[in-house]
Parts: C-alpha cells; structure tokens; sequence
C-alpha cells in the first residue's frame, strides 16, 4: 500500500522527523499545556467546593481526582516552561525535548485511564479514557512503531486497575470490550495523523524547494534581461559614438586636409604649419575617442584584465603630457607637473595611463585659451594622491551628481567647441577602482575643476 511508504525509514523521513515534526510537537504542546492548567486548576477547585466526608465513597472519588488533577497540572507547568523556554532560547538538546514528548504522550495516557478508573467509584462511564485515546494522538506526532506500545501498555493497566473499582461484572465486561476499542480508535487516529502529517510535511518541501528554485530562475532571468538590457544600450551607444562622435574628427582631418590641398595647387603654403596642427589635433582626437570606445566596448563584456606592475608614476605623466600637447598648444595652455620626488607604484600601467589620458584631455577640452592646467603628486600614510587641476569653465552643480554614473553617459562641448563621447570618466572610474583607488572631483562654475585621484601606496616601492 502506498501509505505503507511513510512507515519506512529514509533519509528524507527521517529528516521531517527531525525537524518538521519534533517543531510541531514542541509548538502544539507548548500551546496544550497552557491549556490544560486552566481546565485542571476548575477541577480541583470544583471538586474541593464539593468533598462530603461523610460520603466515603465519593469523598475518595472527588479527592482521588483533585489529586490527579493537581498532579497533572503540576507536570504541563513544567512542560510547558521547558518548551517555552526551549524554543526562545534552543538550550536543552533535542534528545530531552523528544523524551519529554514522549513522557507527554504517556502520562496523558495514563491520566486518562486513571480518571477513568476513578470515575467507576460513581460511574460506569469511560469517557475520559476515550477522549484521551482521540485527542492524545491528535496532539502529539509520535510513530506508530513507539505509540502502540504505549497504547497496549495503558490498555492492559485499564484492563486490570478497571477490577479494583468497579465491582459489576457485566458492567466490567463491557468496559474493557469498549476500552479495546477506543485503543484501537487510537492506533489507528496515529497512524493517519503520522501519514497525513509526512506527506503534508514532504510536500511542503516540495513546495518549498519549487518557490526557491522559481526565484533562482526569476533571478536568473532578471539578470539575463538585465544583461541583455545593458548590451543593448551598449550596442547603441557603441553606434551613436561610430555614428556621431567619431564623425567630427575625421570631419576635421578631411577638411583641413582638403584646405592644404587646395593651397598647394594654388602655390600657397601660408597656413600650413597651422592647417597641420589642426589635422594632428583631430587625428588625436580620433585616436583617443577609438581607443576609449574600445576599452569601454571591453569592459562591458568584462574582457579587462587587471595586470600590475611596477613602474614610475611621474614619467607616465610626463608621456601622457607629450601626448596631449598638441592639443594643448593649440590652445595656448600650459601643462605642469609638481612633486616633491618621483614616485613608484605597483599598479596597471595601461589603466593608469588611460585614467590620466582621459583627465588631462577634460581638462585641455574645458578650459579656456591661455588657461593652466596643473598635476600634483604627493602621498598621505599608505596613499598617494594626484590631483588634476585646471582653470576652465568648471562643472555645473547638477552634473556633479551623475559626473561617474554608467546609465548618464553624456558629455558638453569644450570651449572651442570640441565633441566627446561621455566615456571617458566612466573610465576613470572603472580603472581607478580596479586598481583598489578612490577618484572624486571639486569644481566651480567658471573657476575651475579639481580631479582627486588616490591610490595604494608603499614607501619601499620607491
């Protein structure tokens, strides 16, 4: 039979034992015995209101269930403090939890039949002992290999103890023909409480596994959309830069370059000198805006590698200035480097030129002709800090917010009017924080910007 299945021992059974089980039996207990000490402390008091001594044998009835009462009430207080305390604060091993279920099952078993004998002083009625072979089971989960032995204990004590109160032989008869039945009422109300409860107890797992799985899948499926979302936008930024940005250089180099050529027919080599900065500048321009598309298209599908080494951080500053002065002259301003020392770092070379390309470059965009930008380099404990400060337009209150942030990619023109494409402080950022640094930015309107950068630093690199 297919019940017959939750009688057998299994790792997953014996698992809802252990857990589901023994936390219901501790909870329907722990609620039963607040329950039960009302209802024994009325009988007590009931009874008391009502002993007769002159009546011999209802004053042994009436103080015969005084005395059971008081006891069992007596035994759910401490049970009852016990499981409480139990499960506020999980202090007794679970070994004593379960013996005391266990006892609990077995003392309402043998309140039941002791009641009952009592009750045969006045009464031929078995009430108690057939109440308690329905609620006892109702209550307490125990398997059926332990509770029939219980069970068929307590029944051959009703059998017997019954004979010593109750003199009526067809009377005696009957009641231990009933009492059987009510034990067999008891077998078997345990063993559908156990099977009912198991498989509630498995299925409730199954339910449980299926909702966390659900939500695994649900997150999966979120992350996926998610990713899915960010290389879409990625896909469209990639062609709005190809299709936008990197235009206006290539603009430029073309028409300058056309400008010579239409000088050179005409035997003319004036502007040449400053048609080709301006072409060195746009190619520049062209070059750096390629080379951040390409890192930022890299770092979207998570292909950088962090790679450090040693190396000196002032030079690197001094090609990155060799780089950009072009760029710089053309404008007029002046690039300076100040530091106490050249200092060495153990950092990703490639990231770092890249971070201070991109700042220098800002810096060149947004200030003015004739303005001065200016690199600081000092160190602070285990830091060494560089800041980027320029004399340009500065930055806006409302875009200082959002200056590093992946979903605001967006960028002003420069005081000459130069383009870009937004990626290159969101660069920044990445780079500055693969290599375990901080960047953070100063500015006002009109006065200028300052760009901190900060990263680890020891003395013996140097």
């Amino acid at each position: 039979m297919e019940w017959f299945n939750f009688f057998k021992k299994s790792e997953l059974n014996e698992s809802i034992i252990a857990n589901e089980v023994f936390d219901r039996n501790v909870q329907y207990i722990s609620v039963m015995s607040i329950f039960w000490i009302p209802v024994n402390l009325f009988h007590i008091i009931l009874f008391y209101l009502n002993l007769d001594p002159n009546k011999e044998i209802e004053y042994l009835w009436r103080m015969g269930i005084i005395l059971s009462h008081l006891f069992l009430m007596i035994f759910f207080i401490a049970i009852g403090s016990i499981f409480n305390y139990y499960k506020r604060n999980n202090s007794f091993r679970k070994e004593v939890i379960q013996f005391l279920l266990y006892s609990v099952f077995f003392m309402a078993i043998i309140f039941g039949v002791s009641i009952t004998v009592l009750d045969q002083l006045v009464t031929s009625a078995i009430t108690p002992f057939l109440l308690i072979c329905i609620l006892i089971p109702m209550t307490v989960l125990i398997k059926p290999i332990i509770s029939f032995p219980i069970l068929i204990v307590a029944y051959l004590l009703f059998f017997f103890a019954l004979s010593l109160t109750q003199n009526n032989p067809d009377i005696l008869l009957s009641n231990r023909a009933n009492g059987f039945t009510f034990i067999g009422i008891g077998m078997f109300l345990t063993i559908i409480m156990w099977n009912n409860s198991i498989r509630r107890f498995q299925q409730d797992r199954i339910i449980k596994q299926q909702r966390i799985d659900l939500e695994n899948s649900n997150a999966t499926l979120s992350e996926t959309a998610n990713s899915l979302r960010i290389a879409n936008q990625t896909k469209d930024k990639f062609f709005s830069i190809i299709g936008h940005d990197l235009r206006g250089p290539f603009n430029g180099v073309l028409g300058f370059s056309e400008l010579i050529e239409l000088e050179y027919e005409q035997g003319s080599t004036k502007n040449l000198i400053e048609n080709l900065n301006f072409i060195n500048a746009s190619a520049r321009q062209a070059y750096l805006l390629l080379e951040n598309l390409l890192l930022w298209a890299k770092s979207q599908k998570g292909n950088l590698n962090y790679e450090p080494s040693r190396f000196e951080i002032n030079e690197l500053i001094r090609s990155v200035f060799d780089l950009l002065q072009a760029g710089a002259k053309t404008k007029k301003i002046s690039l300076s480097l100040h530091s106490e020392r050249n200092y060495f770092v153990f950092l990703d070379e490639k990231m770092i030129e890249t971070i201070f390309r991109n700042l220098i470059s800002n810096a060149i965009k947004y200030t003015k002709e004739g303005g001065e930008i200016q690199v600081l380099m000092s160190t602070k404990e285990n830091l060494i800090e560089i800041i980027v400060a320029d004399n340009g337009i500065g930055i806006q209150r409302d875009f200082l917010t959002n200056l590093f942030a992946n979903n605001s990619i967006k960028s002003t023109k420069g005081t000459q009017g130069e383009s870009g494409s937004g990626l290159g402080l969101i660069l920044c950022k990445d780079f500055v924080h693969l290599n375990k640094g901080t960047i953070s930015v100063e500015s006002i309107p009109n006065a200028g910007s300052k760009f901190i950068v900060t990263f680890p630093y020891e003395e013996d690199m140097t």
